[in-house]
């Protein structure tokens, strides 16, 4: 990975963490953000690198979001939690093996993981961003013939973008 890439992941994860705060403030909202948005970080490099996640940080994710959402001690957050976590891995599950399996299983899991830290609503809004940057990237690095339709893409640098998109409107829509 070239440090062009490096830099603009980061920058990215940077500023979704600067808009985060702004939307948030101190939080536990904030935190599980700041989770998600450095696993992300992280995954986005590794999925680049290799075109694939290792399951043991997805698993570390996991862990950090159930002993962080035992704090909250709000029943509505644990069921919103357990039921983004559940119904987002389906769905992706689902379109995993809608798309013959072209879908990684890695970015299945996470986003079901991602589902756990932001719930069923949010975490769709970063698939549907997700999957039209993805789309867009594609089409353009078909057109500009830099790849070929069988090409296969990361998929989880574009999640990180979807979150800084995703937070920028949420922030946008509050002024």
């Amino acid at each position: 990975m070239s440090k062009k890439i490096f830099c603009l992941l980061l920058g990215t994860a940077i500023l979704t963490g600067v808009v985060c705060i702004l939307n948030y403030g101190i939080s536990f909202r904030l935190l599980e953000y700041i989770f998600v948005t450095v696993f992300t970080f992280l995954f986005s490099i590794e999925d680049i690198k290799e075109k694939k996640v290792k399951t043991l940080a997805l698993l570390a994710m996991l862990l950090i979001g159930v002993v962080t959402e035992v704090f909250t001690f709000n029943a509505y957050a644990y069921i919103s939690s357990f039921a983004g976590g559940i119904l987002s891995f389906l769905i992706m599950l689902v379109m995993y093996f809608v798309t013959m399996r072209k879908l990684g299983m890695g970015d299945v899991y996470l986003v079901g993981i991602i589902g756990f830290y932001l719930g069923f609503t949010d975490t769709m809004q970063l698939v549907f961003v997700t999957l039209f940057l993805t789309v867009i990237y594609g089409i353009i690095a078909v057109l500009a013939k830099k790849s070929t339709m069988k090409t296969q893409l990361p998929m989880i640098p574009f999640m990180l973008v979807a979150l800084f998109l995703n937070n920028t409107m949420i922030l946008m829509s509050r002024r």
